[in-house]
């Protein structure tokens, strides 16, 4: 109902029009649909609920440590072997060696 909604003629459960209605199995057999009460929102009830991706393992005391080990800074020549170090691939080894100059960390 997305692209007609207004013209859809939707009324919620009290006969309120609306461009939003809430839907389930029908309770009493069948296979059919009916409507019902808009659901308890479940965010509020269990926050923190969705992670977006996963937590960084970028540490920049131990990143600092190991690049100044050697060297001082990241170049193509050491960037495999501090990579190896830290324990990542190369191309996050250079997006957190960017976190450390941008940040002065």
């Amino acid at each position: 109902m997305t692209k007609r909604r207004t013209l859809a003629g939707l009324r919620d459960s009290v006969g309120v029009v609306t461009d939003t209605i809430f839907v389930r199995h029908l309770q009493h057999g069948g296979i059919c649909w009916e409507q019902c009460e808009s659901p308890e929102p479940e965010a509020e009830a269990k926050p923190n609920r969705y992670k977006v991706g996963r937590k960084s393992a970028f540490d920049p005391v131990a990143s600092r440590a190991v690049i100044d080990a050697h060297g001082g800074s990241l170049t193509k020549a050491n960037m495999n072997e501090v990579a190896a170090i830290i324990k990542c691939s190369p191309r996050t080894a250079w997006t957190w060696w960017k976190q450390l100059k941008n940040n002065d960390l």
